[in-house]
């Protein structure tokens, strides 16, 4: 989609859904599923910090790139990706590999896969 602008994207884990944002933090929607293309992804340090010290979560990680089509199936060679502040400052693939950006990132049900 031409000129679509960047989102942010994230796992509400109250709602079980995905969480769009605009860059400065404004909701705009809550879906099952959704599509970024050209993503990075990314990790305030100093939040993190604090959730390890206090051991209370709060949205510091989260997923950047512009709108694509939304698929409710795995496609066919895509790679989980994780987050957890208590096991990396970086989103990791499921076997412990960094992952800072992607050309595609499907999310399906509670979980991210990417190509």
């Amino acid at each position: 989609m031409p000129n679509e602008p960047e989102v942010r994207v994230h796992l509400n884990l109250h709602t079980r859904e995905w969480t769009v944002s605009t860059l400065q933090r404004k909701k705009i929607d809550s879906q099952p599923f959704y599509c970024l293309t050209n993503v990075r992804f990314v990790v305030s340090e100093a939040t993190r910090q604090w959730v390890l010290r206090r051991k209370e979560r709060c949205v510091h990680a989260w997923a950047i790139g512009t709108k694509g089509d939304a698929v409710t199936q795995i496609p066919h060679g895509a790679v989980e990706v994780t987050y957890s502040p208590f096991r990396a400052a970086t989103f990791t693939t499921r076997d412990g590999n960094p992952v800072l950006t992607a050309n595609a990132c499907y999310f399906i049900g509670q979980r991210a896969y990417i190509v």
